[in-house]
């Protein structure tokens, strides 16, 4: 189960994206980003956007479903709520050819009066993945993005402030950052039935 329809330019719908003339993004992914967007700048006049990844450990043979992830999220999202902290999420799934398993890349947006850094939901993250897999805290399963690709320091825990002079720019960046989700790269064809993205449920306003 995956979405088809790719769209080749560098924005949608006035966002900027990680997309190309050569490399492209999933339109439907797109769509549901931009759903979690707009309903939590609806929501709230602070809103921070982490970006966050999972992985399993090389050795070992885990399901090809995506029923420990699913879990993981049903739980991770569960605790967030029980702290109060409106938010909103959406993942995907991928896996390179190499890799004995699949991992999720994953956006994150919260309340940003009650969360201002991603100390805490990273945390969250990687003790109750580390729980789920049987394992401890310290299981370098969780990548909190503070680096990117080459290795560089980035930074994650981006914050959106409504009615500042940098709102339309950072509502930008975080949302091309999202849409690397979006990409059409290292999506793997999922065993039959199994999802390759989700996210919190749709809304209306």
């Amino acid at each position: 189960m995956y979405p088809t329809e790719v769209i080749y330019q560098s924005n949608y719908r006035g966002y900027p994206i990680n997309g190309s003339e050569r490399e492209g993004c999933y339109k439907k992914i797109l769509e549901r980003i931009l759903d979690q967007f707009e309903y939590m700048l609806y929501r709230h006049n602070k809103l921070l956007f982490i970006r966050f990844d999972v992985r399993f450990p090389q050795l070992g043979s885990f399901s090809p479903d995506n029923s420990l992830f699913t879990r993981f999220m049903a739980t991770f999202s569960q605790s967030l709520r029980r702290d109060g902290v409106d938010h909103r999420y959406i993942w995907v799934r991928e896996q390179s050819l190499s890799a004995p398993n699949q991992h999720y890349h994953c956006c994150l947006l919260l309340n940003g009066n009650i969360r201002q850094s991603i100390h805490d939901p990273i945390q969250k993250a990687k003790r109750q993945w580390g729980e789920l897999l049987g394992m401890g805290e310290n299981h370098g399963l969780i990548n909190d993005c503070t680096r990117d690709r080459y290795g560089n320091p980035q930074k994650n825990g981006l914050m959106i402030k409504r009615g500042t002079k940098s709102y339309d720019r950072m509502v930008g960046r975080c949302f091309e950052w999202a849409s690397y989700l979006a990409k059409t790269a290292t999506k793997d064809d999922p065993p039959a039935g199994v999802r390759t993205f989700g996210c919190s449920k749709s809304w209306h306003r």
